[in-house]
């Protein structure tokens, strides 16, 4: 949530979290398939993600560790 201005919060869009997420724009927009997903659905996708930025670092340290 974000507050707007005194009292008022809005809900962030997809589009959003998947800016905060690290994935980029759009990418929870459409299945393999082409059909177009529900924002509730991208929401659950999105909140259940591991944020890029986390995986690429965790990734890095452990091929460093194994090398």
């Amino acid at each position: 949530m974000i507050e707007e201005s005194g009292d008022r919060v809005r809900m962030l869009t997809p589009l959003e979290y998947e800016r905060l997420q690290g994935f980029p724009e759009g990418f929870t927009e459409k299945m393999a398939d082409g059909r177009t997903v529900s924002n509730t659905s991208r929401y659950v996708c999105l909140g259940n993600a591991v944020m890029v930025p986390v995986a690429e670092f965790l990734g890095e340290r452990l091929a460093e560790a194994a090398a």
